[in-house]
């Protein structure tokens, strides 16, 4: 069953000092005399409903307050209250089963748990625009005939719903609008990344000469390793000359026809280790030809990876040169060795010719015969040393000549970082010093 308003009471509200009125389901009709107060009832609705109109004209003359209640047929009781001041202006809403609760302050709007109480609302035609559908004047025409055709649709329309069609059709163009608009920017934001693309048409170039230069990578890598086994080798070769300073002390403490057998085998180790360094010299003979060979490719082309290929090829042949000079050095104290044997052994001839008897100079004569044999082989090894001496005097001046070459294309190799502007292996940016410091780690080298 429907609610409908089953009590209305009026107190001092415009002609009506106190007045009660009781309707049942159905139609109810009020009739009088006119200026008898039946409109006032329909104001003092729409005053209770629609907290419309505003102010306190309406009280009755001589009144000080006016207050309007009405009582639904479930149960449901509101009441308003206005005094003439102004300080109370107050709802009353009363629920069955629960508390009673007062509204005040509530400015224009009327309390929202009142309208859902009284179920009576406007209905919204436009933003602006909105219908009371539930109360009429005495002199209105009759529900929507005085309105326009475009009025009453919408009326309908809101009150079949209509109106969330119509706002979902609004929200689909909206939506269909946008998604053009984002089509359009999206279709821009591809023409613009096109145009960006067009700045890497060069990536295939680029990637090619980023495998190049991993080749270099690879490159420098085999030639460290080399440069590792390089380090061995010299590694081994101190630890023989180590061994060789041992043995020297060993034979200090010998005496001194020992001493000069045992220079006699550390002379055969020393033109072993001559061998080694004239194969050593082959080495560094065939290694300058290649490095000939490489400087003239150097000349007639350009590129990095030769470049530092050759600086590389350069650096081994500094330490050959730096091995030589080592074994130079060993062998000028062997020379000083020599001597003093030399002047050991004239001595020993001294103390011998000081010896009486003929066995012992018959035993002399043997031991001296021997000392002479092993003289001459000293003296074929002085050969073979001062034949060596004068090779390492011409492996110095070649390695000056190197020197020189290093340096010059240590300077070749400082302009063409400068012209690439970064480091081939980082990638880092180079400037001055840079270039600098790395010359003169080429020189040291």
């Amino acid at each position: 069953m429907r609610t409908y308003i089953k009590k209305l009471s009026l107190r001092n509200f415009q002609s009506h000092r106190q007045t009660d009125l009781e309707f049942t389901p159905g139609l109810n009709i009020i009739v009088g005399p006119s200026d008898q107060g039946k409109s006032a009832i329909i104001r003092a609705l729409r005053w209770l409903i629609y907290n419309e109109p505003r102010g306190t004209g309406f009280i009755r003359a001589g009144e000080t307050r006016c207050q309007v209640r009405v009582e639904l047929s479930n149960g449901v009781a509101v009441e308003r209250i206005r005094d003439e001041s102004g300080r109370i202006n107050r709802y009353i809403l009363e629920i069955p089963g629960e508390e009673t609760m007062v509204f005040e302050g509530f400015n224009r709007e009327v309390p929202l748990e009142v309208r859902k109480a009284l179920g009576i609302q406007k209905l919204v035609v436009d933003r602006d625009r909105a219908l009371e559908i539930n109360l009429a004047g005495q002199l209105e025409a009759p529900f929507l005939l005085e309105e326009t055709g475009s009025t009453r649709s919408k009326v309908l329309g809101r009150m079949a719903n209509l109106h969330i069609i119509d706002a979902a059709q609004r929200d689909t163009n909206r939506d269909i609008s946008q998604a053009l608009q984002e089509i359009s920017r999206l279709e821009g934001d591809i023409t613009a990344l096109d145009e960006q693309l067009q700045e890497y048409a060069d990536l295939e170039e680029q990637e090619l000469r980023l495998q190049k230069l991993e080749h270099l990578l690879q490159r420098l890598s085999e030639l460290d390793r080399e440069l590792q086994k390089l380090e061995e080798a010299k590694a081994r070769l101190e630890q023989n000359r180590q061994q060789t300073q041992e043995i020297m002390k060993v034979l200090d403490k010998l005496s001194r026809v020992d001493d000069a057998y045992e220079l006699h085998a550390a002379f055969d180790r020393l033109l072993r280790e001559m061998q080694e360094i004239q194969t050593l010299q082959e080495k560094r003979r065939r290694t300058l030809e290649e490095l000939e060979t490489c400087s003239h490719k150097i000349d007639s082309t350009e590129g990095l990876e030769r470049g530092e290929e050759l600086l590389e090829r350069m650096r081994l042949l500094r330490q050959e040169g730096f091995e030589l000079q080592t074994a130079r050095r060993e062998l000028t104290a062997l020379h000083r060795e020599r001597r003093q044997k030399a002047d050991e052994l004239e001595a020993c001839q001294a103390v011998i010719a000081s010896l009486q008897g003929v066995e012992r100079a018959e035993q002399v004569i043997n031991r001296l015969s021997l000392l002479s044999v092993r003289l001459d082989s000293y003296q074929t090894l002085l050969r073979s040393w001062q034949e060596v001496k004068q090779g390492l005097q011409e492996a110095a001046g070649e390695i000056e000549e190197v020197d020189s070459r290093v340096r010059r294309l240590a300077d070749e190799y400082g302009e063409v970082l400068q012209r690439v502007g970064r480091c081939p292996t980082c990638f880092a940016e180079i400037n001055q010093d840079t270039i600098a410091r790395i010359r003169r780690e080429m020189e040291i080298l």
